[in-house]
């Protein structure tokens, strides 16, 4: 709570009126109620047009805070990048002024490390944490303290670095990747184009391959190869859209595209973002008559506008081998450009001691060099399964003797890389 004072007349000294209220750290906006005559005998004296904070804590008496600083943080986001560092930022303020704050991070479950954050200027705090090899998990919180030694911290917060299982920005062509029309008659325009990309040169796109509209009567589908998912994985994918849609119903959409993913070759699902979501429904009719496109009413499309943005997709819970697909379908009037896809990456955690690494599937068996050779302490052997099978990979020394155990169980299908470590063994 805050008194400030008003003057109406005379020395402030004098000043008969006030106003009690509750104002935010900046003091410019608030709750106030107007008093009149007396202050309470207890508030600090006051300067003309200047608030003070009192905290009632009984009758005739006040306290001084006792709140600890207010800490605001975006938490940070699984990522593939092991070089780090990983910057924390915060907004951290008090009324009594902010003495320190402290970044404090775990590594894997291993006792939290404290380190000081930085206060670059006003109330932004900012510190790092080291980076971290693949498969790393981190846990971290931050802490602030006021002069008057009052404490507050932030929850927990989680985020792993994770491995990227697969990549394809498309400028070597489009290996694996294929693309057909519906059935009963569909328009297919799919085709590598270098009108437009998000980055490099070549993209994927659903239209002319000039710069004319795209075809009526489209029901066009862009088809992943087969991948292995790596556990909790992501995916991520660039697009841009320029389609129809109702100029009478703002919210609605005759042409428009979505993604759909079949896991372990079952029937294809509809995935719903994360990060940028659909922002259309297609319409279930066309001015007197009925919708003439591919979709059923009420379906959730991108459509209209977009410019390039970025969709992300959790597919957690799922595991072993899937496909994806972009599917466009327009009715049978009115084209614009179409629809635009590049740089579709899957990442994820990889599994303890091994983790999957291109994402496709190979078509036999394989056991690949390792890599670094000479090496201290570690190097990585790669192989592939074309099937779910057990797997069992072993190190054995000139002797024939051997040494460590590397894999020993079931996995599906996928191409993999195990990491021997020599500091480990006793």
């Amino acid at each position: 709570q805050y008194l400030e004072v008003h003057n109406v007349s005379g020395a402030y000294t004098d000043n008969n009126y006030a106003t009690v209220g509750i104002e935010d750290h900046t003091q410019t906006d608030g709750i106030q109620l107007t008093c009149w005559n007396n202050y309470p005998w207890s508030v600090a004296p006051l300067d003309n047009n200047r608030a003070y904070l009192f905290v009632p804590s009984g009758v005739g008496e006040a306290s001084p805070d006792s709140t600890g600083p207010h800490i605001a943080h975006a938490p940070l986001s699984n990522t593939t990048d092991p070089a780090g560092p990983y910057w924390v930022y915060a907004t951290i303020w008090d009324l009594s002024d902010v003495d320190h704050a402290d970044l404090h991070h775990s590594i894997n479950g291993i006792s939290f490390v404290m380190d000081p954050m930085a206060n670059p200027g006003g109330d932004q705090w900012v510190c790092s944490i080291p980076g971290q090899t693949p498969g790393t998990l981190v846990r971290y919180f931050i802490s602030a303290e006021d002069t008057l030694g009052n404490y507050a911290q932030t929850d927990t917060f989680t985020f792993g670095i994770w491995e990227t299982v697969m990549f394809e920005s498309f400028e070597s062509g489009a290996a694996g990747w294929s693309h057909y029309h519906g059935s009963g008659g569909w328009a297919d325009q799919w085709h590598l184009s270098e009108e437009d990309a998000y980055t490099g040169a070549f993209s994927w796109k659903c239209g002319d391959a000039d710069t004319s509209t795209y075809a009526d009567s489209m029901h066009a589908f862009l088809e992943s190869p087969l991948i292995a998912l790596p556990t909790e994985a992501e995916l991520h994918f660039y697009h841009r859209i320029q389609s129809e849609i109702s100029n009478s119903n703002p919210d609605s959409a005759y042409d428009g595209g979505l993604i759909e993913i079949s896991y372990g070759g079952g029937p294809w699902e509809q995935l719903f973002p994360e990060e940028g979501d659909y922002n259309k429904a297609i319409r279930y009719t066309a001015g007197t008559g009925p919708y003439s496109g591919p979709f059923e009413g009420g379906t959730h499309v991108w459509a209209d506008s977009i410019g390039w943005s970025r969709v992300s997709l959790d597919l957690s819970g799922h595991e072993g081998s899937c496909q994806m697909r972009f599917r466009f379908g327009s009715d049978g009037s009115v084209g614009y450009e179409g629809w635009y896809i590049d740089d579709v990456a899957i990442i994820g955690m990889p599994e303890s001691g091994f983790s999957p690494s291109t994402g496709v599937i190979p078509s036999d068996y394989y056991l690949g060099q390792n890599y670094p050779n000479p090496f201290n302490p570690t190097t990585t052997i790669p192989y592939g399964i074309s099937k779910t099978t057990h797997v069992k990979l072993t190190v054995y020394n000139v002797l024939g003797q051997r040494v460590v155990t590397l894999v020993d169980q079931n996995q599906t299908a996928g191409t993999y890389k195990a990491v021997f470590d020599v500091s480990q063994l006793s």
